[in-house]
This record gives structure tokens, C-alpha cells and sequence, in this order.
């Protein structure tokens, strides 16, 4: 999947990496690629943070998360590097529900 993703990630990449049980170790690889990359990874923590919260779908338990403390600053650091707002009040979302992920 991570050499076939392309813009835009809002037909199906985003929702593809959700279901695909990625890992703390996912996120962070695929934030430090290419642009599309890093897109999707946003679109599915909201994506995520959003199910798990309508608790009408059960997602899986990512792997390896950092502590609380480490994955806001990491997402804080990624909401800083976004142009578009739409991408940053999606991180931004993810930072206010990040119990979510705990």
C-alpha cells in the first residue's frame, strides 16, 4: 500500500490504513515520507479517534504507542508542519480526544 498511495487520500487510502492494524511504528514512518503520506496518516487518526468514539466499530489497539506526553508532542509537531487548515483542525481534533487512543 505505501508505494501505490496517491492525492487524493480521501478516496479510500485513509480508510485503507485504518483497517489495515497499522502500529505506532506505522505512523511514524509514513509521517516522514512523502506529503501523501503523511495526509493519510492524518485523515486516519481522525478517522480512528472518530470510530472509536461512536463506538458503533470496534478499531484495534494500535501497537507501541508512546506515552500520552510523547504522542501530543508528536502531533503538535505535525499540526505545526500542516498549510492547509482543514488538515490542521484534523490534527488538532485528534489532540483534544487522545484519551481515545489510551
Amino acid at each position: 500500500m505505501e508505494n501505490h498511495v496517491k492525492f487524493p487520500v480521501t478516496e479510500g487510502w485513509y480508510e485503507l490504513f485504518v483497517r489495515s492494524n497499522f502500529s505506532w511504528d506505522d505512523i511514524e514512518r509514513w509521517t516522514s515520507l512523502e506529503e501523501k503520506h503523511e495526509v493519510t496518516v492524518i485523515h486516519a487518526l481522525e478517522m480512528y479517534a472518530h470510530e472509536k468514539a461512536a463506538n458503533n466499530k470496534k478499531p484495534h489497539v494500535i501497537s507501541n504507542l508512546p506515552t500520552k506526553s510523547e504522542f501530543i508532542d508528536f502531533l503538535v509537531k505535525l499540526r505545526a508542519k500542516q498549510v492547509l487548515k482543514k488538515r490542521t483542525m484534523l490534527v488538532e481534533n485528534v489532540i483534544q480526544n487522545i484519551n481515545i487512543f489510551y
